[in-house]
């Protein structure tokens, strides 16, 4: 695949910078590039799942075992007590 794209003056001297120090094409620098961002998001996405399991934020809570499957009854009956909505 071929990429054109357009970057502002200090990105081309990012670029050659990189290009000068690393004795690289740009063709390399952009393909690099791209891992690193790509294995960066994927840990990322992969760190914030880990880090809300290892909370013990889920499964904090008691109910009622069938709560995911009817929580708007119970959801009405609390709206109900509290509030006198039926």
């Amino acid at each position: 695949m071929r990429i054109n794209a357009r970057i502002d003056d200090q990105q081309v001297k990012q670029l050659e910078q990189i290009k000068k120090k690393q004795h690289l094409t740009t063709t390399q620098v952009i393909r690099r590039a791209l891992s690193l961002y790509f294995q960066h998001q994927h840990n990322s996405e992969k760190s914030k799942i880990t880090k809300l399991l290892d909370s013990d934020f889920i499964g904090c809570a008691e109910s009622s075992e069938d709560l995911s499957e009817n929580y708007k009854k119970y959801q009405a009956g609390t709206l109900s007590e509290k509030h006198g909505i039926d």
